[in-house]
């Protein structure tokens, strides 16, 4: 299972931890040792490495590090802004009849997107708590956005908690959003209050709302897969006469034609979904180079193929791009391999284009339904075959249920 934010491993402080906080926070400052009473240890090692990274206990500001048209093209184009700001529209109306504010930041710790009470807000204005602003725990020691963010876990921050004195009168609960994969945080969902309105079920409406929009990463990640799903048949027939693998973004396996098995022993088992670091381990650093500099390459390897054999290949790199950005790649295994006349692979007009997915409207991306039927039934079939008609573990490769493919097989008869 995706991993996604969940409140297993969050405690919430208790009344006593606020007053606890206080008289160990002047103490601190004051010696730079703790008091026999110390506040929660996540604090006591946040504050430790805020005097290492010389943070200003007297802070009343964050910097603020991202201009408004800057933000503005990233809520636009990135995956965090087309999956997060849907979901806090429709929350604006309950946030503003709050004394909350909700906001949405990048991994980085920088607020792109705020919504809440408006009196609230002006009060987080005077500390910059606002898009654009820079609030990693490298910045300004421990709060609802950096500490969750450097924990991988949801965390609450309550009032002298905070190293510096200008975020003490706030309580902040974060929680963090996963990418598509489930490997790495990709941004914050925080919800700040006065620290009067501290109250624990704040904590779980902040996690319902990170995973609201970690689902629509994953709804976009399937989207983009399927697409290339789609397009893979014209793409892999660029290649009539080579081996080709098409994997997209995270180094999954799409598809691929039927001269890849000469490249894989036959104990390698199924290729469809499975990661390329598996298939083939001294490749993925490559290619993932090339996915992430949108550009073309070539590289020569060892393979060990179905008879044991161990045999140098060439393997060219065609990136799959929509617009500036590189969501996948095609392998093709062949020191000879060349697409078809008139297609010169390596140029930057030659890649393949993908549609643009900042295009899409928030239904769209806010639903799941309409993914499964841009599985065509002759990719399904592939896969139960390469299965040996195991449907759980097709369903399992797929990314979809059981339940459709026994519907998408009945009706296809």
């Amino acid at each position: 299972m995706k991993k996604i934010a969940h409140e297993k491993n969050f405690v919430h402080p208790r009344p006593e931890d606020t007053h606890i906080a206080y008289e160990a926070w002047d103490y601190f400052i004051r010696t730079g040792e703790f008091p026999e009473k110390s506040p929660r240890a996540v604090i006591t090692r946040s504050w430790l490495r805020s005097v290492e990274l010389g943070i200003n206990p007297n802070a009343e500001r964050a910097d603020m590090v991202l201009s408004l048209e800057e933000i503005e093209e990233r809520l636009r184009r990135e995956e965090l802004g087309m999956a997060g700001v849907p979901v806090m529209k429709k929350l604006l109306q309950k946030f503003d009849g709050s004394k909350h504010v909700l906001v949405l930041a990048d991994h980085n710790g920088c607020i792109l997107h705020s919504i809440g009470h408006r009196q609230v807000q002006k009060g987080l204005d005077k500390i910059n708590f606002m898009p654009g602003a820079q609030w990693s725990e490298d910045h300004v020691g421990p709060n609802g956005i950096g500490t969750p963010l450097a924990l991988h876990q949801p965390e609450v921050v309550m009032g002298h908690e905070h190293y510096c004195k200008g975020w003490q009168p706030w309580v902040c609960y974060g929680a963090p959003v996963f990418d598509a994969n489930g490997k790495k945080v990709v941004g914050i969902i925080d919800i700040t209050a006065p620290v009067e309105k501290a109250i624990q079920e704040t904590m779980l409406l902040t996690i319902s709302v990170a995973q609201s929009v970690q689902y629509g990463l994953n709804v976009i990640d399937m989207y983009r897969r399927e697409h290339l799903r789609m397009l893979s048949k014209d793409i892999i027939n660029r290649w009539c006469d080579s081996a080709v693998l098409l994997i997209d973004q995270g180094g999954y396996v799409i598809d691929y034609n039927n001269k890849i098995a000469r490249f894989f022993r036959s104990e390698t088992g199924p290729v469809m979904g499975r990661p390329l670091l598996e298939l083939i381990p001294g490749v993925w650093d490559a290619v993932h180079t090339r996915i992430q500099t949108n550009s073309y390459s070539e590289i020569n390897v060892d393979i060990v193929g179905e008879f044991g054999v161990n045999r140098p290949i060439q393997i060219n790199i065609e990136p799959v791009s929509h617009g500036h950005e590189c969501i996948g790649a095609v392998l093709v295994f062949n020191s000879n391999s060349h697409s078809r006349p008139g297609l010169q692979i390596g140029k930057p007009s030659d890649k393949i284009r993908f549609p643009d997915i900042s295009q899409w409207n928030d239904q769209r991306i806010l639903s799941s339904n309409e993914n499964l039927k841009s599985i065509n039934d002759d990719l399904i079939r592939k896969v139960l075959a390469q299965t040996g008609g195991n449907i759980s573990r097709a369903a399992k490769i797929l990314g979809i249920n059981r339940t459709t493919i026994y519907r998408r097989l009945k009706k296809s008869k």
